[in-house]
């Protein structure tokens, strides 16, 4: 059984490895309907850098389901139609993604050529501290070269480079960034309170797992801040001493993380050689048309190709030349080889796609399968099963152990896995190494997530807002405090990210834009041109940006005020559609109550009509007019369905019976019937007479309304009867005037 800390540290160590979003980026390459998609906004064959925005595109639209152009002609609702809709939403999102990328894959892939040229000069002066020879000054003087040219490095990325990459630089050659994802991945898998007040959520933030990207950077700015003593970036800019605190840590750092021995040392050397080239035609790709599937494939079977050229070697080198490309340490190479199948590293000795190619044409010639090998130490087998078995045993043992020196039967199986492994290995590599150009995509489509995922929550804030009374404005004024501090926290995230400082229109756009679902021009637009209404009720302002700041409580204020403006509307425009809803089902209903009512006094009017009109004809028998068996069943029936209709049952039958006595007035005004109270008294003397039976009390004029079905069916027996005595009546005086 698996332990809970053990299914929780391999859920950690799985996810560490292909970090969530950039992981769901290149999925989407895997997908044929999803290649469909991002070929609709490119070609087949396009530059890397296209196909990177419109994955990405294709990614926010339909898997994060954001949108931004709502509107829709209703009497247009086609399939044509919402299919346009889709592409221009997509088109809009594509250019907002190429703008606030800029030339992210540039500064990253440069970054990635200085940590490179870094290691060089770090295993160039590790070997040659080897030397016996060297003299204590000419080390020291070594190492402060290198020393000189680190902080030359980094005074260069803090003056030219946005901040975040700074951060991500010294994330990377400190060891900070994979420990910091690693911290967070494992205090996500926590678990995480259900039921929590709206004032708490505005307060907590989402865990941080879903925007991993988004919060290692925090984390290492907080950290790396506090570590070497900077309050922010523009210090750092002026303050040589924080930079000169880094320089150390980044050369104790990486002479203790180095290998030892210089076979290591050679063995990393070679593989930065590897990682080098692999970036390189990454960024080749970047600005030339390709086909994904073919530069992919050409970039695997180059690694495939190195990885099994550095096998023939020594394994303990071919760990380290891993330990590189995959920048992680012994333990967790261990660990991957062990999860594809590798347990006994001396396997890797000698092992080339030769060998495998050998063993795998033995099988088939000699007809052995790999469940055969693997069923060689299974004892319950009945006799022909065991012959069978010593056949193929003393085969496997014969051609595939002896003639190709290998140790044992799991050995054997190793050989069989090897391609399988290889290919997983070297994609492992791949994608890692892309994940580093990709930092920057990832963090994009991370903010597009977490504003969008705020709205439902102020939204929800705005809802408990409107529902507070003038007595409870405190608790309004809390809410909007809370929404505000959580917009700031927002507008911090993204002056970072977009390296935005002095841009308060692109990152208070974007915040509004993904609040009101609208593009990210509309809401820049949206707070340049419009009346804010920080100033309502004062004058009819617009917001500066000479006097405003990115980062600001202000804007916060206007974000929200606007926001609860467009809900208002929102509902207010609800409020009347569930209003002409309601009218338009209101009549509805009573047409239909109508349609209802003729069909139940069809029948009556019908046989009233009909039986006096014919009683004048000549030569008419009245006996065949006179109410019959089974003229009382039909209108009983009728009248029962009558009281049935929305309303009263006894006054719905009080309207049937006057309806039957008017309809035969009509005919013979002169005769006496009863009028609307004698009626109303007949019909309610039934109903007491009735309920009384049942509820053996007479105080029942209260309780008309809970007639049974067969109660009303008795009360409709006896009415219909009446109706067919007053019928009769009518037509004997008739008759006899005639």
């Amino acid at each position: 059984m698996i332990s809970g800390i053990k299914r929780k540290t391999t859920a950690v160590e799985s996810t560490l490895r292909f970090f969530q979003t950039v992981d769901l980026i290149v999925t989407h390459f895997k997908r044929e309907a999803d290649k469909n998609k991002i070929f609709e906004l490119t070609t087949q064959n396009t530059t890397f850098k296209d196909l990177l925005i419109a994955t990405a595109t294709i990614h926010i639209y339909h898997n994060l389901g954001l949108k931004v152009q709502t509107k829709i002609d209703s009497n247009k609702f086609t399939f044509e139609s919402t299919k346009r809709l889709e592409l221009s939403e997509k088109g809009i999102l594509v250019k907002e993604i190429e703008v606030l990328l800029k030339n992210s894959f540039s500064l990253e892939i440069n970054l990635l050529y200085k940590m490179i040229d870094l290691e060089y000069r770090f295993i160039s002066f590790l070997i040659e501290m080897r030397n016996p020879d060297l003299q204590d000054t000419q080390r020291a003087e070594m190492l402060k070269k290198i020393e000189d040219q680190i902080e030359q490095e980094l005074q260069e990325i803090v003056i030219n480079y946005p901040s975040f990459y700074f951060y991500d630089l010294i994330g990377d050659i400190i060891g900070l960034a994979n420990e910091t994802k690693r911290e967070i991945l494992d205090e996500s898998s926590a678990f995480k309170e259900i039921s929590v007040d709206i004032e708490k959520k505005l307060i907590l933030e989402e865990k941080e797992d879903k925007f991993i990207e988004l919060a290692t950077l925090r984390r290492l700015i907080n950290k790396i801040r506090k570590d070497f003593e900077f309050k922010s970036y523009k210090e750092l800019q002026i303050e040589a001493m924080p930079v000169r605190m880094i320089k150390r840590n980044v050369v104790d750092y990486n002479i203790e993380r180095l290998p030892v021995s210089i076979l290591g040392l050679i063995a990393f050397k070679e593989a930065n050689d590897i990682k080098k080239n692999v970036i390189k035609k990454i960024e080749e790709a970047l600005s030339e048309k390709i086909n994904y599937d073919q530069f992919e494939s050409k970039i695997l079977q180059y690694l495939k190709s190195e990885l099994i050229k550095k096998l023939r070697e020594n394994p303990n080198d071919f760990i380290y030349y891993l330990q590189c490309l995959n920048e992680c340490s012994f333990d967790e190479i261990i660990y991957m080889l062990n999860k594809y199948g590798v347990y006994n590293i001396l396997y890797l000795l000698n092992m080339d796609e030769e060998l495998t190619n050998k063993v795998k044409r033995s099988m088939i010639r000699y007809n052995i399968k790999k469940l055969d090998i693997a069923s060689l130490n299974d004892q319950k087998q009945n006799l022909v099963e065991i012959k069978d078995r010593a056949r193929k045993k003393q085969i496997i043992d014969q051609v595939f152990i002896d003639e190709l020196k290998l140790n044992n039967y799991y050995h054997l199986l190793f050989v069989l896995e090897f391609d399988d492994i290889i290919s997983k290995l070297t994609k492992d590599i791949f994608f890692y190494i892309l994940s580093k150009i990709l930092r920057q995509l990832s963090r994009i489509i991370e903010l597009y997530s977490k504003v969008s995922n705020d709205r439902s929550l102020y939204l929800l804030t705005l809802k408990k807002i409107f529902s507070t009374n003038d007595s409870e404005e405190w608790v309004r004024i809390k809410l909007e405090e809370l929404i505000i501090e959580r917009l700031n926290k927002r507008q911090e995230e993204l002056v970072i990210v977009l390296n935005a400082t002095n841009q308060p229109f692109l990152v208070n756009g974007f915040i509004l834009a993904r609040l009101l679902e609208i593009s990210l021009n509309e809401g820049i637009s949206e707070l340049k041109n419009k009346i804010s209404p920080i100033y309502e009720d004062i004058a009819p302002l617009k917001l500066k940006a000479d006097i405003i700041s990115p980062i600001s409580y202000c804007i916060g204020f206007d974000i929200i005020k606007r926001l609860e403006k467009l809900e208002q509307k929102r509902r207010e425009d609800f409020k009347k559609r569930i209003e002409a809803k309601e009218f338009e089902k209101v009549a509805k209903a009573q047409i239909i109550r109508e349609e209802q009512e003729l069909n139940t006094l069809n029948w009556i009017e019908r046989r009233i009509t009909s039986s006096l009109m014919r009683i004048s004809s000549p030569g008419i028998n009245p006996n065949q007019l006179y109410w019959q068996k089974k003229d009382s069943k039909i209108a009983t029936e009728n009248i029962k369905l009558h009281s049935e209709l929305k309303g009263d049952s006894i006054d719905l039958i009080i309207q049937f019976f006057n309806f039957a006595v008017e309809k035969i007035k009509t005919f013979d005004p002169k005769i006496s019937l009863p009028d609307n109270e004698g009626i109303k008294k007949v019909v309610n003397d039934l109903n007491l007479k009735i309920l009384e039976k049942r509820l053996n009390t007479t105080h029942t004029q209260n309780k008309k309304r809970d007639l049974l079905d067969g109660e009303r069916y008795e009360i409709s027996s006896k009415i219909a009867k009446k109706i067919g005595r007053l019928l009769d009546k009518a037509l004997y005086s008739k008759f006899k005037n005639k």
